[in-house]
């Protein structure tokens, strides 16, 4: 009989509320058989950094059972067959792609394919965290180097005489380099691939992220039929943008 994975669905909230294509997701994919999922919210939580960070530890310390992390905002919908094969790939971590906020371009929240020789399934510098599936082992890893370095401090929610702490792995600020303030997705990103991780993400897996308005994403959108992988890959490349 085949393993079926345990994971858990984690999803930072602003005010409590979320889409209708992100219910339908979180349904779909508890309604199937060949995953077992459970889902934990932060609410009323306005520093998505915190809320990142808080629900990467629960997942360390809370849920040692548990084989994958998916965070999963809760303006992102996926399709769900389509995410439970990008789960089954057996990645470290693996993303899917969805449509920045603006409405007027195409772009996905990607940057920098380094990859493609696995087309639809590419590595990349720098995926968005709304739809990011993190395995045990890397959460391990990352645990292990925050702990080094003391990015960690005494988690003020613990059930008394528990010792657990919140690991600072999700952060923002600005980047020398690059000359340029950018979000917790890059940060997090940049340290994996520092620990020697690949990036990857499936840009077969559809999706909608709702600003108000829900923006469809589907691989149609980057490449043309009859087009090779390469020339495929090479269309995908100039359709991102972070």
């Amino acid at each position: 009989m085949a393993v079926v994975p345990n994971v858990l669905i984690a999803t930072v909230t602003h005010d409590g509320s979320v889409s209708a294509e992100y219910t339908h997701t979180v349904v779909g994919l508890a309604n199937r058989r060949d995953l077992q999922t459970t889902l934990v919210t932060l609410t009323h939580e306005n520093l998505v950094t915190r809320g990142r960070n808080r629900l990467l530890s629960l997942f360390y310390h809370d849920f040692p059972q548990y084989d994958y992390l998916l965070f999963l905002d809760p303006d992102i919908g996926v399709s769900v067959n389509q995410l439970v094969t990008m789960i089954l790939r057996n990645l470290d971590v693996v993303c899917a792609p969805y449509r920045l906020k603006n409405p007027s371009v195409t772009n996905v929240a990607i940057s920098n394919i380094l990859d493609d020789s696995m087309f639809p399934l590419v590595e990349v510098e720098y995926a968005g965290a709304g739809c990011m599936l993190l395995s045990r082992r890397l959460v391990e890893d990352v645990v292990k180097h925050a702990t080094q370095q003391g990015w960690y401090y005494p988690d003020p929610q613990a059930p008394v005489n528990t010792e657990r702490f919140i690991y600072d792995v999700f952060k923002i600020g600005l980047v020398p380099d690059l000359n340029a303030y950018l979000p917790e997705d890059y940060w997090f990103c940049n340290l994996i691939r520092q620990l020697g991780y690949k990036i990857y993400v499936d840009l077969s897996v559809s999706t909608t992220h709702n600003i108000g308005l829900s923006l469809p994403y589907n691989i149609s959108m980057l490449i043309r039929e009859g087009k090779s992988d390469a020339e495929q890959a090479q269309d995908t490349q100039q359709n991102i943008g972070a």
